[in-house]
């Protein structure tokens, strides 16, 4: 979006990011117009036209990555590292699903291994997916996992 006569930056442009602000500026590829097209229906088939909100779960803050905007990455030496067990897993889902959530957002660093890699996601989806409660349970997780080695 060019800026507006006088050189002034229109509001867009002044709350984006530095990779939308670029966008807005050159103009988008139309490769990029055919993948956000898409990616909007497959968001209009499953969910409609309504906005669908996940509780975010984050279950592990092991990273072996060195991702500059993320707070988990490996040189952070000021965060507490931390892996939840498959206990705390169970307790976590349970209050979220207590207070009436229904679909989950599963949030962890990329840690490779056998007790944090791809299966301790797995163990983890498995123990929300098999919490029941009174006033109900996850029916939908979805999953922000950096890709594993």
């Amino acid at each position: 979006m060019p800026a507006p006569t006088g050189g002034k930056k229109s509001r867009n442009e002044r709350e984006a990011s530095p990779p939308d602000r670029f966008l807005h500026r050159r103009g988008r590829h139309p490769a990029l117009e055919e993948l956000f097209a898409s990616a909007r229906q497959v968001k209009e088939d499953i969910y409609g036209r309504r906005l669908v909100l996940f509780a975010p779960l984050y279950v592990s803050n092991l990273c072996s990555n060195e991702c500059a905007y993320c707070a988990f990455r490996a040189g952070n030496k000021s965060l507490q590292r931390k892996a939840l067990t498959q206990e705390e897993v169970r307790f976590e889902v349970e209050a979220l699903v207590n207070q009436g959530h229904k679909r989950l957002l599963i949030v962890a660093g990329e840690s490779s291994g056998k007790q944090h890699g791809l299966h301790y996601i797995m163990d983890c989806i498995a123990t929300a997916y098999s919490v029941k409660t009174d006033r109900g349970e996850i029916r939908r997780i979805n999953v922000n996992l950096a890709p594993l080695e």
